[in-house]
């Protein structure tokens, strides 16, 4: 019988260098073969829809092209100028909506179509706001051709955000109410995580 004063030896095993090699793989293989037994999520609409096209002036007058955008999720929404009110609430929602998104960094361009103000009252309230972001395209949309223009290709008349993929094709259609904006912060994780929701156009490929 052992004399419990004296020490336990520990187990010959748990010596050995071949134990703790299995140990440490199977802690990490388990969690390795749960996610790839996870089941996917389907693919978010619009897959196999054409990318969009437009360009428009920035604040200096500088021409720019979804086209150089390629490679970014977009969101786009719009920007009225002439309301204080309506200018004040859209810059809180897009800052609400750059912390939801934050975890996805600079993958996330907003590119907000401004109208109702010129280039020069534009420009004195981004400087107001700070807004001058590398993820911040302000665009001036004045007679809202392009907005109005886009909800035609989208077939919709009452959506505040539009959710683009790195190829410039629309995912998501969201009006501005928590519900719809927890769907779209799901959908640009999933674009943004997820390489077989974002292919290449068969096109480009």
């Amino acid at each position: 019988m052992a004399d419990p004063a004296l020490p336990r030896r520990p187990l010959p095993i748990a010596g050995s260098l071949w134990f703790w090699i299995l140990l440490v793989g199977t802690l990490f293989t388990l969690p390795l073969l749960k996610s790839l037994e996870a089941e996917l999520p389907e693919p978010l609409p619009g897959i196999d829809s054409i990318p969009l096209a437009f360009t428009l002036p920035d604040e200096r007058g500088k021409p720019v092209s979804l086209s150089d955008l390629a490679g970014h999720l977009l969101v786009i929404t719009e920007l009225p100028l002439a309301n204080r009110t309506q200018t004040d609430a859209t810059f809180v929602g897009i800052r609400r909506l750059r912390k939801r998104l934050r975890g996805l960094g600079s993958m996330v361009v907003y590119v907000l179509l401004c109208h109702g103000g010129d280039a020069e009252q534009l420009s004195r309230l981004l400087d107001e706001k700070s807004a001058r972001k590398p993820v911040n395209v302000f665009l001036l949309d004045q007679d809202r051709a392009t907005s109005s223009w886009l909800r035609r290709e989208v077939g919709s008349r009452t959506a505040d955000f539009f959710l683009l993929d790195r190829h410039a094709r629309v995912r998501g259609l969201y009006e501005n109410t928590e519900e719809a904006i927890d769907r779209m912060v799901e959908s640009a994780g999933q674009l943004a995580n997820w390489a077989e929701s974002d292919p290449a156009p068969e096109t480009a490929r």
